[in-house]
């Protein structure tokens, strides 16, 4: 049976785990396993980076999350892109520099590169480092989450999250499909989005309506969690949201809300004022 897990898909995964105790075993062994080898491309100790993930409420995202979560090696992430609260930055480079081996990335001599982000990122800071197995970037959030960050992608594909203890994806039902909906087209490193998705073959829309089987919702299907302009949050019915552990770790706080843009959809998803910021905290918003 441990075999037939190999090649099961995400979504498939999880439904068999919820069939006995020993389905829950294999699916959070070969999960676990997973994860494991997607980090091992990148630093030579895996299993400590993967302890301070969790000890550090820190969550790989990008594209070596798309690979956890697609379980295809098409997919094949150049770096490994690591989003952290604010306060975890100190712990998590000290870790990189002292026992991953990793240097930061130097234009000149003397001169660490510290790389303001694109604004979608929120992110306060962005650390490239490279290793002797691969290139990580340490993204620190702005605040006390690190998913603030992750929510403000270009693309919906991209809103995911995965550590030792949990996993998810704001859009589940599209990334699955290879499906994507474009967040704001006139913000730094969209086009490199666009690219990746063009090569993984994933298809990318304004509006799901542009799909012909999901034409008959409309413009705007915030009834399916699929409305561009509608506001969700990690933990709504339209997220996935999953534990390693089901019955030991505890729930991951998601703590921020978002939507892709506020381009209208002809209802009232739809911002009130195109100035207000596309994600805040949710204590902020509520």
């Amino acid at each position: 049976m441990s075999n037939l897990v190999v090649y099961m898909d995400l979504p498939t995964m999880l439904a068999f785990r919820a069939t006995s105790k020993q389905a829950l075993r294999l699916v959070t062994r070969d999960l676990t396993r997973s994860l494991f080898l997607i980090v091992a491309r990148f630093v030579p100790n895996p299993a400590l980076l993967l302890a301070k993930l969790t000890r550090h409420n820190t969550f790989v995202s990008g594209s070596a999350g798309l690979q956890f979560f697609l379980r295809d090696l098409s997919v094949s992430p150049s770096n490994l892109d690591i989003f952290l609260p604010v306060d975890s930055l100190p712990p998590l480079l000290y870790h990189m520099l002292a026992e991953q081996g990793a240097f930061l990335i130097h234009p000149t001599p003397g001169s660490a590169t510290i790389i303001p982000p694109p604004w979608h990122f929120l992110a306060e800071q962005g650390f490239i480092l490279q290793t002797p197995r691969g290139m990580v970037t340490l993204w620190q959030s702005g605040v006390n989450t690190p998913f603030l960050p992750i929510v403000c992608a270009p693309t919906s594909i991209q809103i995911l999250y995965v550590n030792p203890r949990h996993f998810g994806c704001g859009y589940p039902s599209l990334l699955f499909a290879r499906r994507a909906l474009i967040a704001r087209p006139n913000v730094e490193g969209f086009d490199e989005a666009v690219t990746k998705c063009q090569h993984r073959g994933i298809e990318l829309r304004f509006f799901t309506h542009l799909w012909p089987d999901l034409a008959h919702h409309g413009p705007c299907a915030s009834h399916l969690y699929l409305c561009p302009s509608q506001q969700r949050t990690l933990s709504d019915a339209g997220s996935l949201k999953a534990r390693m552990h089901p019955f030991v770790d505890p729930e991951v706080e998601l703590n921020v809300v978002w939507r892709l843009d506020d381009r209208p959809c002809g209802y009232s998803c739809a911002l009130p004022t195109p100035q207000l910021p596309v994600a805040r905290l949710l204590q902020n918003m509520l």
